[in-house]
């Protein structure tokens, strides 16, 4: 496992462009692994590993310390933000009584945050799972979502019905419920916030249908729509940029003349609205976003065909380039990759350098690799809720494992 992560600084440390792979993935093949964030000074990954028999383990790994594990013995948890210096990971861990938001602070043990709410609901326990999914970039601000038992604010009769509820953790404020634009103001989860903690993206329903969200302080929730001229519309926000002028996410509709489900990635500014993110090949049949740099102008993901998603690629963004795939601009630039195949970019460093993503060597073995593009303008964004790579057959781990980037708001199991 450590050399999966080894490369990650040391790729930053020049400026001309370069690609860099790990080792073959030396994990046992019931393992799966996720990397979900990379801290904005480039420096830090986040993410989990999971196991057929030991179930799910947060991660993070940097130059200094390695790899560190943050699963006690006989539980699970998942890692899936963490701060601008990589000092603070956020995630969820499992206590016997569901899962519940903590934080990691250089490596310690898991503290807990508070979920006694402020917020529109106030002063009531109905809770049996709640995430932290992102933090603000000095650690003082981090989002998430709330399990909102149903039956006991006696609006469903069915004892196990719940709903997310979209969350806000300031310090020294405890939690606040965002509300959603749905019914009763339920049914909602918050993915990501800028660097100041300020604005805050995430999904929600609404009688228009799942819809992406962005909220602040003074105007609170307002629903970011969906693409234009689609039909049977959902869109789920996945980060919004340092400086909160850019959100990304990815949209799921329906084509009636193809009779097809279409999967797009796409951009959203407060001047251009909400944009597809396009077609690096001209041939995909997907594509997904999946990590943005800090002032919005570049950003990753991924995109493939149909039936053979075996073929994906990783793409970069930017405003003057549109998309391009991450291999054809490394190549652009001089670096050599023959019989690679780049296929996907899960995260980008806030100055928009430095990749990482997934990628197949000429052997045929999966990797992780980081690519330094030193000049800006090559890319934007984000992949498939930040590419897992299963390896192996993975049974139901203890924790509800929705990924957001699937972006179902709400729930009944």
């Amino acid at each position: 496992m450590v050399h999966t992560l080894l490369f990650v600084a040391n790729a930053r440390s020049g400026l001309a462009a370069s690609f860099v792979a790990h080792e073959p993935l030396d994990l046992d093949p019931v393992y799966s692994l996720s990397v979900e964030s990379l801290s904005a000074d480039g420096s830090t990954l986040v993410g989990y590993t999971e196991h057929i028999d030991e179930g799910l383990e947060a991660i993070r790994w940097d130059a200094a310390h390695g790899l560190q594990r943050f699963t006690p013995a006989r539980s699970s948890s998942l890692a899936f933000g963490v701060s601008g210096d990589g000092s603070i990971v956020v995630g969820v861990s499992e206590n016997g009584n569901g899962g519940r938001p903590v934080y990691w602070r250089n490596g310690s043990e898991p503290v807990e945050l508070e979920t006694t709410l402020s917020g529109p609901i106030e002063g009531t326990d109905f809770f049996y799972n709640s995430w932290a999914e992102g933090i603000s970039e000095d650690g003082s601000v981090i989002v998430g979502r709330q399990q909102v038992d149903l039956k006991r604010l006696e609006l469903e009769p069915d004892p196990y019905a719940f709903i997310w509820g979209a969350s806000l953790w300031r310090e020294g404020h405890g939690q606040t419920l965002l509300g959603s634009l749905g019914v009763d103001q339920m049914g909602s989860i918050a993915v990501d916030v800028s660097r100041d903690g300020s604005i805050v993206v995430g999904t929600t329903d609404s009688p228009d249908g799942v819809q992406a969200f962005v909220w602040d302080e003074t105007n609170g929730m307002q629903g970011l729509g969906h693409l234009p001229s689609r039909n049977f519309a959902t869109s789920n926000a996945v980060a919004v940029s340092a400086d909160g002028s850019t959100i990304i996410g990815n949209h799921r509709s329906y084509d009636i003349a193809s009779d097809q489900i279409l999967f797009e990635g796409f951009i959203y500014s407060y001047d251009g609205g909400m944009q597809p993110v396009g077609d690096a090949s001209k041939r995909w049949d997907w594509n997904w976003v999946s990590g943005i740099s800090g002032d919005g102008s570049v950003g990753v993901g991924s995109g493939g065909t149909r039936f053979d998603r075996t073929d994906s690629e990783a793409f970069v963004w930017d405003a003057d380039h549109g998309v391009r795939t991450v291999k054809a601009v490394l190549e652009s630039l001089g670096v050599d990759l023959t019989g690679w195949r780049l296929s996907s970019a899960v995260g980008i460093s806030e100055d928009g350098q430095t990749i990482v993503g997934f990628a197949i060597d000429p052997d045929g073995s999966e990797r992780l690799f980081t690519a330094v593009i030193p000049e800006p303008g090559p890319l934007l964004l984000v992949g498939a809720g930040l590419t897992l790579l299963a390896l192996g057959a993975l049974q139901t781990p203890p924790i509800d494992r929705r990924r957001r980037s699937r972006g179902i708001a709400s729930a009944r199991d």
